[in-house]
């Protein structure tokens, strides 16, 4: 294996190593969120990974397959935020192999290239040059205002897990529905404030936390931009 190729198996390697306490469950049975975004669906034992599970992440990537008492074991799928799909081999935990595949079939009746509208696109979509494209599945647009989102995508609109980094420097990461900023997930201002939590219809909802840049903090339960005690209480702190 080449140099390159061990770099890449050893960042790919990382993104399962970090690991967080336990947020919230997310619906259905066996699903969990974690604090740092992460989702993951499938099989438990003990409270770890164990058989056939999925990840999902802030950005969007995604792994499908087996894990074994917490770690990625066996063969699995690696999806990049930008559509790209990675075969991997893991042993409890350590990549050792990992394979870009082929994109060159049809998915959900989307198929994968680029195009420009509106911006600049990569990734999976539907549609044609008559009545136009638009972004479904997995992909990278890069806007002509300069903001860039990356990650999954619904008939032309955010739709999933992705991240967003606008012009002016403000930056999302989490999940969406339909466009808007919907479940959970962190903002970023660019002036250093940020806020990590539930979202509804783009606004702050739900249990989380902001941030000021000098460090202070406010935890509780939001409602649109102002935090609200009913039963949750809000506290303050550095």
């Amino acid at each position: 294996m080449t140099s390159n190729g061990q770099v890449l198996l050893l960042a790919f390697s990382a993104i399962f190593c970090a690991t967080a306490p336990l947020l919230s469950a997310d619906p259905g049975p066996h699903g969990v969120r974690y604090p740092d975004g992460r989702k993951y669906m499938g099989a438990l034992r003990n409270g770890a990974f164990h058989g056939r599970g999925r990840v999902v992440w802030p950005d969007g990537s995604e792994y499908r397959g087996d894990f074994f008492l917490g770690h990625p074991h066996g063969r699995g799928l690696y999806h990049h935020p930008d559509g790209r799909r990675r075969m991997v081999v893991h042993d409890k935990g350590r990549l050792v192999e990992g394979r870009i595949i082929s994109n060159d079939i049809l998915l959900d009746g989307a198929r994968y290239g680029s195009f420009t509208q509106n911006g600049s696109y990569t990734g999976w979509f539907r549609g044609d040059r008559v009545r136009g494209f638009v972004p479904h599945g997995r992909g990278v647009m890069k806007y002509e205002n300069g903001s860039v989102y990356s990650g999954q995508w619904r008939d032309g609109r955010m739709h999933g897990n992705g991240a967003m980094r606008w012009e002016d420097g403000s930056r999302y990461s989490g999940n969406w529905v339909h466009g808007k900023r919907e479940g959970y997930g962190s903002y970023h201002w660019p002036w250093g404030d940020s806020y990590v939590g539930g979202w509804k219809d783009n606004r702050m909802h739900g249990q989380g936390t902001y941030r000021y840049q000098d460090g202070r903090t406010v935890k509780g339960f939001w409602k649109d931009t102002t935090v609200v005690a009913c039963g949750q209480g809000a506290t303050t702190g550095e």
